[in-house]
């Protein structure tokens, strides 16, 4: 707008970008702390480690919370340390803290033997934050009247605010028709009863929201900020009910920083061209299950089959910043894609943030996982990728993609194959700044859809693409999408991160300081040449059981420090 400030603009029905500023710990623009003191200090034994760990974790758990809720950290020596089945962190206020993420700090080594792996997927991580898909439980408080709740609404009318009180925790659960399914044109992918199915396969939109003031002369309640997807109610397309959470038993304020993480694997197995695939090995580094304000920063993954960091749906208010994950081995390989693997930043839970991340060899590098909302990719590169980042399935809402590169597709758009039953991936979520060089140039570089009906649609602003057939951004799959909206198409547009703009806005230049680095603050693709430079020229595929590897003995990466943050300090205290 003419007074500096940004200006949105909605469309006929009042829908408007949300505001993503809400993702991170502590609800975005808070800084990680660094002077969590040390409580115990482990060193590498040279046989298996598990045990002595689950025994410091235990230890921990015993310390009571600061003020601030922190027990302590445990500080991993330099060294490696091998574990041989998962460590769960089930207790709030514990810092897992190595000496550094490279081959000359602190190694976490998971050599989890192959019977106690799944299938496919281990359903925990080296390290499991949290307990694993809690059946959470709701009580309805009333019930929104509006006939149509645009994206990005903060006041709903309601059918009784006796119930609620300013101040309150709610949860907003978007009850879909079979009217929904029918205008969606998805009724033979998904059916209702999907919809209420519980722990993971629950794919109803829900999101946590605050009431900040109530209206009660018009029966109306206003939240702290928007709702990230629109209803029509008036169409029959569901309701939304204002519900309480009975039973809350996330963790919060549990970090992991510091650490290389190393997932062992079988050098024998590969494909018909010569490329490892070995699937039975340790699959993910941290797993983020039942878990709020947390973190993991400058960590480095090296082999895992799925993700360096994976955010559950039950998951909220996480930052995951200055990490990498390199050379993932499964299934899906260099030379012989295969699905279901190698999602290396998984958010599918609710307001995470991701800044200033790399991925090599991934199959979906940076990816979200519906019917999830508020999360952000920020500043992050991906190289290698055999397929896209995307909003992978059902009903991704309120995302967003900001200044992020890729060698693969970008994509929020939909599709109604009945045999994957993926559906409307992505509604209102937005592409700003993204740069893509897609070498399957039979695909078109982004893709951003429009949902049948007029029930929701997607933006891609400043997107600069090079390859993909034609136009370099399409609407999807086969007929069944439209295009969405393309603003500044090949252009950079101004602010350079709008997730940053929106977080000085709403608390101040001083929380973007808090959690931004110089590169962040100085210009376009700062950040993006630094984390090509750090990790594209790392040998590829190496033996994760002889590390010496050529010129990384001593290796250890250095990452910029927030501009208003500094450096931790190890000594115990």
């Amino acid at each position: 707008g003419r007074d500096g400030r940004l200006s949105y603009a909605p469309d006929k029905l009042g829908n408007r970008i949300p505001d993503f500023s809400h993702a991170g710990y502590m609800g975005g623009g808070v800084p990680i702390p660094n002077d969590i003191p040390v409580r115990i200090t482990l060193a590498p034994s040279g046989g298996d480690d598990t045990d002595r760990i689950e025994k410091a974790v235990k230890a921990m758990s015993a310390f009571p919370p600061d003020a601030r809720g922190y027990r302590g950290a445990i500080l991993f020596d330099k060294g490696r340390f091998t574990l041989s089945k998962p460590i769960r962190a089930e207790h709030s206020g514990i810092v897992f803290r190595g000496r550094g993420c490279g081959l000359g700090g602190t190694i976490l080594f998971d050599k989890t033997p192959v019977e106690t792996v799944n299938h496919r997927f281990r359903p925990e991580g080296t390290i499991t934050v949290g307990k694993a898909w809690p059946p959470w439980r709701f009580s309805l408080l009333t019930r929104a009247l509006n006939d149509y709740i645009p994206c990005g609404a903060t006041r709903l009318k309601v059918q009784d605010v006796s119930p609620l009180s300013e101040g309150q925790a709610v949860v907003l659960v978007f009850r879909m028709s079979q009217k929904f399914l029918d205008d969606l044109r998805l009724a033979g992918v998904w059916s209702v009863p999907d919809f209420e199915k519980p722990h993971w396969a629950d794919i109803k939109p829900k999101w946590e929201r605050t009431i900040v003031r109530i209206d009660r002369a018009t029966s109306e309640i206003v939240l702290d900020y928007g709702i990230p997807c629109s209803m029509n109610v008036k169409a029959g397309h569901g309701s939304l009910t204002i519900e309480r959470l009975e039973n809350e038993e996330r963790v919060d304020r549990v970090g992991i920083e510091d650490i290389c993480f190393m997932s062992d694997y079988d050098r024998s197995r590969q494909d018909k061209h010569g490329c490892y695939n070995d699937h039975r090995h340790a699959t993910t580094a941290v797993m983020f299950n039942a878990a709020r304000d947390c973190w993991m920063r400058r960590c480095v993954g090296f082999f895992h089959a799925y993700a360096l960091a994976s955010v559950s749906r039950y998951a909220r208010f996480i930052t995951v910043e200055d990490c990498a994950m390199l050379d993932g081995v499964a299934g899906d390989t260099p030379k012989t894609p295969q699905g279901a693997w190698k999602y290396y930043f998984n958010a599918s839970g609710c307001d995470t943030l991701v800044q200033r991340c790399y991925g090599r060899f991934g199959r979906h590098a940076f990816v979200f996982n519906g019917p999830t909302s508020g999360n952000v990719f920020l500043d992050c590169v991906s190289e290698k990728g055999n397929l896209g980042c995307d909003a992978h399935q059902r009903y991704q809402n309120g995302s967003m993609y900001d200044n992020v590169v890729a060698d693969a597709t970008f994509g929020f758009t939909g599709n109604n194959d009945v045999a994957n039953k993926h559906g409307m991936q992505a509604v209102y979520c937005l592409m700003w700044n993204v740069f893509s060089k897609s070498w399957k140039t039979w695909f078109p570089a982004i893709w951003i859809g429009r949902a049948p009906n007029d029930i929701g649609y997607n933006w891609a602003i400043g997107c600069i693409t090079v390859a993909g057939y034609g136009k370099g951004i399409g609407p999807g799959w086969s007929g069944y999408v439209t295009l969405g909206h393309v603003e500044s198409e090949d252009t950079l547009v101004k602010p350079r991160s709008l997730y940053l703009a929106q977080l000085e806005e709403r608390l101040g230049r001083q929380a973007v300081a808090r959690i931004a680095t110089r590169k962040q603050l100085d210009g376009y693709g700062k950040v993006w040449i630094d984390l090509m430079t750090k990790f594209s020229r790392l040998p590829v595929y190496q033996d994760p059981g002889n590390l010496d590897w050529p010129g990384m003995t001593n290796w250890v990466p250095e990452f910029d420090a927030a501009v208003g943050g500094s450096r931790p300090t190890h000594t115990a205290r």
